[in-house]
């Protein structure tokens, strides 16, 4: 039986504006590509974009293409509903005020900016038809805050564009794992307070890290300077190949460090990149991934406590062979659970009304 007899949506048409290509919405763009559905995406130098092509989107939304909002795009749901009078699909992922205000906490003078983004997430959130999230307690929260139906919610695991790093057994054999005597721990991410760069500098200054182990702390625009023979900080962009590299090089993975309260319902983009390489994973025990301990998939420690950061990691390494069975698990659950082809296939559930 053909998609189009069951009512399956087999035609998606995805809205970014410019500069946000690179968003979650890419891994599902490409994944559906790959099953064979017909995709297109739209990029929009500005809000004003839509109606100067207007006749070419209304000719692909009367051949039957669904219209999705990527991330973190959001604002176009408002000039997409007034041009086509048409509530779109929102590809969230998370609030817009989160990385402004609960991340980067600008909150403007007297709050404005604060309450500007809390009004532009109300009003996106609403106009749309449905709304993706990445995880079950950014949609309890959503519900909560922005009085939101839950029928309109659909919770879709951000994961990770595998086309950007090729085929996982080419991959392997081209960049091999880490075969010196070293433990290489692997801290990757951006300045943002969740992150927890004070919490990692804590642990290396303590000096209960046991020997051997080495640190790469891998962000954009961070000035930290360091003398420890211990860390090796790389400050400039990576290509795929450069990052798949770090990636197989390392022996663990860390997470977000701090007790930040945006990880209650947020999962890092870097905890699925560890579950694609099949590494063992620390994070914080604050929030959605530390309910995944009882899966034995990842490892937890006292989020924002330096010191037990530094004993979580002389734990791990003293029991390695654990390590590398925990590491397994977590590469099975992002099969079963996260692939980009199990991901695409939800998408389209949710689209199709399953």
């Amino acid at each position: 039986m053909s998609r189009e007899s069951r009512g399956v949506v087999n035609r998606v048409v995805f809205f970014s504006l410019e500069g946000n290509k690179h968003s979650r919405t890419r891994n599902y763009y490409n994944g559906l590509e790959k099953r064979g559905f017909a995709v297109s995406w739209i990029e929009l130098k500005s809000l004003v974009s839509l109606k100067r092509r207007r006749n070419q989107i209304s000719q692909l939304l009367v051949q039957g293409y669904v219209p999705v909002v990527a991330s973190p795009s959001h604002i176009l749901v408002i000039p997409f509903f007034l041009t086509f009078w048409r509530r779109p699909v929102l590809d969230a992922g998370w609030l817009l005020s989160d990385g402004v205000v609960a991340s980067r906490r600008e909150f403007g003078f007297i709050g404005l900016k604060a309450v500007k983004f809390f009004a532009l997430d109300f009003l996106v959130l609403h106009l749309a038809s449905k709304v993706f999230l990445e995880s079950e307690a950014q949609s309890k929260r959503v519900r909560r805050k922005f009085f939101v139906s839950s029928t309109k919610l659909c919770v879709l695991f951000t994961g990770v564009d595998e086309n950007r790093f090729g085929d996982l057994s080419t991959r392997q054999r081209t960049l091999g794992v880490n075969t010196s005597n070293s433990k290489k721990v692997l801290f990757r991410g951006g300045a943002q307070a969740e992150a927890g760069h004070n919490v990692l500098w804590g642990c290396l200054s303590s000096g209960s890290l046991k020997g051997g182990v080495q640190i790469t702390i891998s962000t954009r625009g961070y000035s930290a300077v360091t003398n420890s023979p211990q860390v090796s900080i790389v400050d400039r962009y990576l290509s795929d190949f450069d990052l798949a590299q770090l990636f197989s090089n390392s022996d663990l993975v860390l997470g977000q460090l701090s007790n930040h309260k945006r990880l209650r319902y947020t999962i890092p983009h870097k905890f699925f990149e560890a579950a694609l390489f099949g590494k063992p994973y620390l994070s914080s025990d604050k929030g959605v991934v530390g309910g995944f301990e009882k899966l034995k998939i990842v490892y937890l420690f006292q989020g924002g406590s330096p010191e037990d950061l530094a004993n979580s990691i002389n734990q791990i390494f003293d029991d390695f062979d654990s390590a590398l069975k925990v590491g397994n698990n977590l590469r099975k659950w992002y099969e079963e659970n996260a692939s980009q082809s199990v991901l695409s296939d939800k998408l389209i559930s949710f689209l199709s009304g399953d």
